[in-house]
């Protein structure tokens, strides 16, 4: 009589600790790494200054408020005398760079008014360079006390 064999089955790698090593390591990586102080690189920058001078611009400055035009500071007395003003200033320039007119407007000024002063510095051969005139920012709302005093 003959005994029956058992079939043989795959070997097969014991997955039960496997696991648990990946968590072991895991851990170890992770406080290793907690314990690494980052000091990274030493730069040495430049000291600045809030005050420091604003350059005095070669391009001509034109200010558009809703009731005045001015040019480098100077109000102009007839608004449209602009484009023959600028005409007479950029005569004779050729240089591109020297042609640009920095064009700034007051937050109250309507886009039917800056377009046409933007057209007019166009047309008097001027290369336009709109800025926008950034308002100081205000706290929220509810940041703050109410009456201005101190918050307890």
């Amino acid at each position: 009589m003959s005994i029956p064999r058992k079939k043989k089955s795959a070997v097969e790698i014991p997955l039960t600790s496997t696991a648990d090593v990946a968590f072991l390591l895991l851990v170890f990586f992770l406080v290793a790494a907690s314990n690494a102080v980052e000091k990274g690189v030493p730069l040495d920058l430049p000291n600045t200054s809030k005050t420091q001078e604003k350059k005095k611009s070669e391009n001509l400055e034109v200010g558009i408020t809703v009731d005045a035009i001015t040019l480098g500071g100077e109000p102009l007395a007839n608004e449209n005398s602009l484009q023959e003003v600028l005409r007479a200033k950029l005569a004779g320039v050729t240089e591109p760079s020297l042609r640009v007119v920095v064009v700034t407007a007051a937050a109250a000024v309507d886009y039917q008014r800056w377009t046409r002063f933007i057209a007019e510095v166009e047309m008097a051969g001027g290369i336009p360079a709109p800025q926008i005139e950034e308002e100081e920012t205000r706290p929220a709302s509810g940041s703050g006390p109410v009456d201005g005093g101190e918050a307890n």
